[in-house]
């Protein structure tokens, strides 16, 4: 195997510099990392529960303003994914600042 580093896809380096970004936040707001020995099995499994509560509210924000927005401008089948992708996330992002 070759010793010259793969270089990954901007997708992967994107991912990889939020999870960076998002360990500093949160040792910065609750100094302490996932590297910490004090919280019990069930205790983790807790805050897992309430991050994957807190995702499905956000995927229903999102869904729900898609809906609206669609509702109101429907997305023109007459345009290219890319565009009406385009659309959509420039709706979430004004309305939900993704």
């Amino acid at each position: 195997m070759s010793d010259t580093p793969i270089k990954v896809d901007s997708i992967v380096s994107s991912v990889i510099q939020k999870f960076e970004q998002r360990a500093i936040f949160g040792k910065n707001k609750y100094g302490t990392d996932l590297d910490r020995k004090d919280l019990h099995f069930l205790e983790w499994v807790q805050h897992y529960q309430e991050e994957l509560m807190d995702a499905i509210l956000y995927l229903e924000k999102m869904k729900m303003t898609y809906t609206e927005s669609n509702t109101k401008e429907e997305v023109d089948a007459k345009k290219t994914v890319q565009d009406n992708n385009e659309h959509i996330f420039k709706v979430l992002k004004e309305t939900i600042g993704i």
